[in-house]
């Protein structure tokens, strides 16, 4: 997918990837689930002609340790688009990384769509609705 000055769509996305789930209604959705359904995704939106790029975090220290990283990204990729999986918006116990994902967006790229995907194999379908001319994001 084009701009109109003809780059490509910048897709900035992040989400639980080596988290064990801590919920019993996910139980099903391993590392190894995810990181397929991530990788999947990933694949898609690029064959699709978006320039994507993504961080994975394991858990609560690793979010710590990788939020400067996901501003700098943020402020030298200056994504279009810019997703926040299911597992960090869905896990009351990660809330406060959620919100300070949220906000940094905000701050950062302000002019960045934003969008959350229900589950990890929705990230692709969530990225075209939200960055579609007629999807949530108008």
């Amino acid at each position: 997918m084009a701009t109109t000055d003809g780059r490509k769509t910048r897709i900035y996305a992040i989400g639980l990837s080596g988290a064990p789930p801590i919920r019993p209604d996910i139980a099903h959705m391993t590392p190894e689930v995810v990181a397929a359904q991530s990788k999947a995704n990933r694949e898609h939106l690029i064959a699709a002609g978006y320039d994507y790029r993504g961080m994975g975090i394991h858990d609560r220290g690793d979010f710590d340790e990788k939020f400067e990283k996901i501003k700098r990204e943020l402020e030298d990729f200056q994504p279009d688009g810019y997703f926040m999986g299911f597992g960090l918006r869905g896990t009351a116990e990660y809330s406060d990384m959620f919100e300070r994902s949220v906000n940094a967006g905000r701050r950062i790229v302000p002019h960045a769509r934003m969008g959350f995907p229900p589950s990890p194999d929705r990230m692709a379908e969530t990225v075209e609705r939200v960055m579609s001319r007629t999807g949530a994001g108008q």
